[in-house]
């Protein structure tokens, strides 16, 4: 058997059974061709010599039968689009609900490094198994689709390049808004740290005025860690001035500090009351006030929840946007 005959034979293992013996009988003819084209403009007997770089030219076997294959997907392009967007609402949802679950967590293991370390790699590792449980099942099912879905030939539309939606620029930064988020950030610390004697609820007792905290000191322990957030605010603040415009690094900036702001939420949601509901001066509507007191820190870590909401909505939108800024680029040739 010579090298053509090996050669088809092998190629012909890779094609299906019904078309196998036409394609064979073509590549033969293929091959046969182009030895003898070889040999009558290079001068030279069709040896076996010259039959090997026409065979090397031709490529091995596998990718000979590949190319009279139509093209194989675990997932294709009529379903890729629709899959991507799945594995982020997916993935952002895996990971809002970590976040609220390590907060919590967080909020229950105390104040010791340790206990938060191992929280920590608990929650890390349980993310890790049920994202990687729930990308296998994403795939799986779309692998299904792709396979049962009847395959239909997209017929091109005529498609005019100048029906192109004009987008606003939504990076620009407006320096001012961030210099008055500056301002108000500077003014909470100020506040919280140094003046927190204003923060008091006044009321009328035997004709004087009677001045008590509004907040309890479980609310002022969270106080270092409003801290460091207002801190990560300022800085992002004055990156997004010197830039000018929002950048991947200032978006994952922002979203690190959606991050630490639930956790913030979430630590106060699973601690003691933060508003102070004690007020014995009123008399009988001091103790009212204090019989209904578990219903209204409910109420409050109602109204905190609803802050924590809105802030791991946010952050799914920065990691949305920051997953669609990747688009392939294409270099003219």
């Amino acid at each position: 058997m010579s090298l053509i005959d090996r050669y088809v034979t092998e190629v012909g293992q890779n094609l299906p059974r019904k078309d196998r013996a036409d394609l064979e009988a073509e590549i033969r003819s293929l091959i046969e061709d182009t030895l003898e084209a070889r040999s009558q403009a290079e001068g030279r007997a069709a040896d076996e010599t010259l039959m090997v770089d026409v065979l090397k030219e031709f490529g091995p076997p596998e990718k000979m039968a590949a190319s009279y294959l139509p093209p194989r997907y675990l997932i294709g392009p009529r379903l890729f689009p629709t899959f991507m967007l799945v594995i982020r609402i997916v993935l952002v949802v895996l990971g809002v609900l970590a976040l609220i679950g390590l907060g919590v967590d967080l909020g229950q293991a105390g104040q010791s490094v340790e206990a938060w370390l191992r929280v920590l790699g608990e929650n890390l590792t349980s993310f890790l198994i049920g994202a990687i449980s729930a990308l296998g099942n994403v795939v799986f099912i779309f692998a299904i689709l792709e396979w049962a879905l009847p395959k239909t030939e997209e017929k091109p539309e005529d498609w005019d390049p100048r029906k192109l939606k004009a987008q606003p620029d939504t990076e620009t930064v407006n320096p001012l808004s961030q210099l008055v988020s500056i301002a108000f950030t500077i003014a909470a610390f100020l506040i919280f740290n140094f003046y927190p004697q204003f923060l008091v609820t006044a009321y009328m007792k035997d004709g004087q005025w009677v001045f008590t905290p509004f907040l309890t000191p479980e609310f002022f322990s969270y106080v270092p860690w409003f801290n460091i957030l207002w801190l990560l605010e300022i800085v992002l603040c004055i990156l997004l001035v010197r830039k000018g415009h929002w950048q991947p690094g200032t978006h994952l900036f922002q979203a690190g500090i959606k991050v630490f702001n639930v956790i913030i939420l979430i630590m106060m949601i699973s601690g003691g009351p933060i508003v102070n509901l004690s007020y014995p001066q009123l008399g009988e509507a001091g103790q009212i006030l204090e019989t209904y007191a578990p219903q209204l820190n409910s109420l409050v870590r109602g109204l905190l929840w609803l802050l924590v909401i809105p802030t791991g909505v946010d952050f799914a939108k920065i990691i949305l946007r920051l997953m669609g800024r990747r688009r392939p680029t294409f270099v003219a040739g």
